[in-house]
């Protein structure tokens, strides 16, 4: 995944593995390098270099970018709070939902990859991997 966030550029490895768990591993930039945030339940898991604290999901704003991205994938895979419309010339399935009172829109492969997210102050790409 690549993302923007209020105009900064993050990569990293989004794993969403069922509505419950997801991670995101950072690789960029170096000093987040190997930091990883993972949604668990009710709350997030920050592992840094082995280094693990947790926290209910309550401490991030309902519009903090990171808990925004891990919701609007949550919402746009696990759930079925969206029409889908589909583009037959870019060969993509778009949606807009509201996640945690923010607008969001996801973009999926015609195969049914997630290919992008915007949401307020945050864009994200996806490539399978």
């Amino acid at each position: 995944m690549t993302a923007e966030v209020n105009g900064r550029v993050f990569r990293g490895e989004l794993a969403c593995d069922s509505f419950e768990q997801a991670s995101l591993t950072f690789w960029e930039p170096e000093e987040f390098a190997g930091v990883t945030v993972a949604r668990e339940g009710g709350g997030y898991t920050i592992d840094v270099n082995g280094m693990r604290d947790s926290f209910p999901e309550e401490l991030l704003e309902r519009d903090a970018p990171l808990r925004l991205l891990f919701d609007t994938v949550r919402a746009a895979v696990y759930t079925n709070q969206c029409a889908f419309e589909k583009d037959k010339e870019a060969g993509t399935h778009t949606a807009a939902l509201t996640v945690n009172g923010q607008q969001a829109t996801v973009v999926f492969t015609a195969d049914g990859n997630l290919k992008r997210l915007t949401a307020d102050r945050l864009t994200a790409a996806f490539q399978q991997t």
